[in-house]
């Protein structure tokens, strides 16, 4: 007995819920791209929301911190967290620059030539950038691939969709 006949539905009734695979296709496809766009946005955002901190951090710094409450002046530098962060912000810059797919050392050693600070503190960096990689892979910001040398290489989706366009 087949699962129509158990549910108690007839097959024209089957045949017409289930989506044909084009369809489920151009569906997966306009998400992928409306994933993409929003992380444009977002890049962008985090840019514009820099540059208004900084012009904002130099007008106290022209003016004094008698300018504006202690309230604003949290939105120039954010009450910093326990945990060490950066890591995960530093990966994906290092993605978003890169011309070309990266292997976690690459990630690695530009990280080190850019900040070594921040990744000196990590007793296996390699294993912490791999698990952040990873982590942005499932998020939708980076896709990896294994290449000819059976080593996976990252890329930024966002910079894979500018070479789309």
């Amino acid at each position: 007995m087949s699962f129509a006949e158990t549910a108690g539905c007839d097959s024209a009734f089957m045949a017409a819920a289930i989506p044909n695979t084009t369809d489920l296709e151009q569906v997966i496809e306009y998400a992928q791209t409306e994933v993409r766009v929003l992380l444009h946005q977002r890049a962008e955002i985090t840019k514009r929301i820099t540059a208004i901190r900084r012009t904002i951090a130099d007008l106290v710094r022209t003016f004094g911190r008698n300018v504006s409450s202690q309230k604003r002046l949290t939105l120039i530098k954010p009450q910093k967290r326990n945990r060490r962060t950066g890591l995960t912000d530093a990966c994906r810059s290092v993605l978003i620059k890169a011309l070309q797919p990266l292997t976690v050392h690459e990630v690695v050693e530009r990280m080190r030539a850019s900040n070594a600070e921040l990744i000196c503190h990590h007793k296996d960096s390699i294993a912490s950038v791999t698990s952040i990689l990873l982590r942005l892979e499932s998020y939708g910001e980076a896709t990896s691939e294994v290449g000819l040398s059976r080593r996976r290489s990252w890329m930024s989706i966002s910079k894979k969709s500018d070479d789309i366009k």
